[in-house]
């Protein structure tokens, strides 16, 4: 269980106390014996006993039993669904600048959740999210578990570890959930007695399903489950992104894979609100700091190859690489003594709001002006304004 309140271990047993005799057991009858592998998490907790983790080594892992009770093996490929995802983006367009139920909005002419801009490791968030919703699972968050994983997390760390070619029914996946949430440890552990405390597996696959996280196929004419698997190759561009006329591109929302929404988001702009289809255009900003493994994306070729404006985009960054600052909401200002610099960054309140880009410019954020422009006047410098 995660740690709770320091307050809340008044005149109770200590961690060690708690679990030194089965720490004991696990040390003398699976550590010693070499079943298992021991080592110590630095964060783990306060002492050495609850910083203490164990592994199985891997040449034992094959051997492991599996915890889903009903696996079929088939080499086809099955069907998917991001219905609640895609619900979600189309919200957060149309209802642009508010964000959707979920927390996905369109900012800045992007796609973002919560914070982030919606990438792989966003959107992993989102259906995680959409997911331990379902059912009521949200409320288990942070419950039984040191880590506070929600359920979802919990059944997916499982779901990994499965080959691809091996598929899981929803009967597999009860004994994981019941697991979870054994009736009379929910008893103990939960206030709250509002929520059922009983999940149900069909209702669990499908969401996992809706959310674009499981594939589905069927086997016997019952229903297999397995992670979501894609392959860009397959995809045919053309029939979700259409060349205008002027350049620009228009993408349908209704049809276009999350796979490729999400390198679309980082290179370009949306320029409407339709929940349907969606202008597209260049983002320069955004196109000067992609990380390497972009430029290979397939869809980067394609989109240079049939896509003049992105054709002209990708040109004009390649040709200024390394040259000129490509930026957004960002200020230049040339100070030559060296005396004053140093004291406009020791001013700044926090690390990383300035940038020196030479002996004599930096650069900084708009909202940090006005303690610039304090502290210049306070030395006794004049600050002169130039329009670029």
């Amino acid at each position: 269980m995660p740690k709770p309140m320091k307050y809340y271990y008044l005149g109770r047993k200590t961690f060690t106390q708690q679990y030194g005799t089965v720490l004991k057991k696990v040390q003398t009858n699976l550590f010693q014996k070499g079943l298992l592998i021991r080592f110590e998490d630095a964060l783990g907790g306060g002492s050495k006993a609850e910083r203490q983790r164990f592994l199985f080594p891997d040449e034992f892992v094959s051997h492991l039993p599996s915890p889903f009770s009903d696996l079929r093996n088939s080499t086809e490929k099955g069907t998917t669904s991001d219905e609640s995802i895609r619900k979600e983006i189309k919200t957060a367009i149309t209802r642009s600048p508010s964000s959707s139920p979920s927390g996905v909005s369109l900012t800045h002419r992007k796609l973002y959740f919560k914070k982030d801009l919606l990438s792989d490791i966003s959107l992993k968030k989102l259906q995680l999210q959409q997911w331990a919703a379902a059912n009521g699972a949200a409320i288990l968050k942070t419950k039984y578990f040191d880590d506070g994983k929600t359920l979802a997390d919990f059944v997916l760390h499982y779901l990994q570890q499965l080959p691809a070619e091996k598929w899981f029914s929803e009967k597999s996946v009860s004994q994981l959930l019941s697991t979870w949430d054994a009736p009379k440890k929910r008893n103990e552990l939960d206030i709250d007695k509002k929520y059922p405390s009983r999940y149900e597996p069909k209702k669990w696959c499908e969401a996992g399903w809706k959310t674009g996280f499981l594939e589905k196929c069927t086997i016997a004419s019952k229903s297999y489950y397995r992670l979501a698997t894609e392959s860009t190759a397959e995809i045919k561009f053309e029939h979700h992104l259409t060349i205008e006329a002027q350049g620009t591109i228009q993408i349908d929302l209704t049809t276009i894979p999350l796979s490729l929404l999400l390198p679309l988001n980082q290179v370009a702009t949306f320029q409407t609100t339709s929940a349907t289809a969606n202008s597209l255009k260049p983002d320069l900003v955004n196109i000067s700091s992609l990380p390497n493994e972009i430029w290979t994306h397939p869809l980067i070729n394609w989109l240079q190859k049939n896509a003049p404006t992105f054709k002209e985009a990708f040109a004009q960054y390649k040709k200024k690489y390394g040259k000129e600052i490509i930026h957004q909401n960002l200020l230049v200002a040339k100070v030559t003594d060296l005396s004053l610099r140093v004291l406009i960054e020791k001013g700044l309140p926090k690390e990383g709001q300035l940038v020196v880009l030479s002996d004599e410019f930096i650069a900084f954020p708009p909202s940090v002006l006005p303690t610039i422009e304090r502290i210049i006047s306070k030395s006794g410098n004049v600050i002169k304004q130039v329009t670029a």
